[in-house]
């Protein structure tokens, strides 16, 4: 993608979808997504997340699993420390940084 294009990851305002970026990535259904800046961050039900920078959509920069059951999941990028990911899960929270570690 070239720097003077501008990626919409949703857009329900806009209905130019002739050129859609499609990601496959997950084996199962995604339950919640996050993007800061052009990093999208994406969680299916069986607890697989996965971080990708959108500027080069075929890198997956991480690969992270939660290893218990959950019923509800939210994933949300930290506003004040960049590349910092908030995951809620049933009644928890971990905190990963940017290569994927739990803090």
């Amino acid at each position: 993608m070239s720097s003077d294009q501008t990626l919409r990851i949703w857009d329900l305002k806009g209905s130019n979808f002739s050129n859609p970026l499609i990601l496959y990535d997950h084996e199962e259904e995604i339950v919640t997504a996050s993007s800061q800046g052009s990093l999208l961050a994406s969680m299916d039900t069986e607890g697989t997340i996965l971080v990708r920078d959108l500027n080069n959509s075929s890198d997956i920069l991480n690969t992270m699993r939660i290893n218990k059951s959950y019923e509800t999941g939210f994933l949300l990028f930290n506003n004040k420390v960049q590349n910092e990911l908030f995951v809620f899960f049933n009644n928890e929270l971990e905190v990963y940084d940017g290569d994927g570690r739990v803090i």
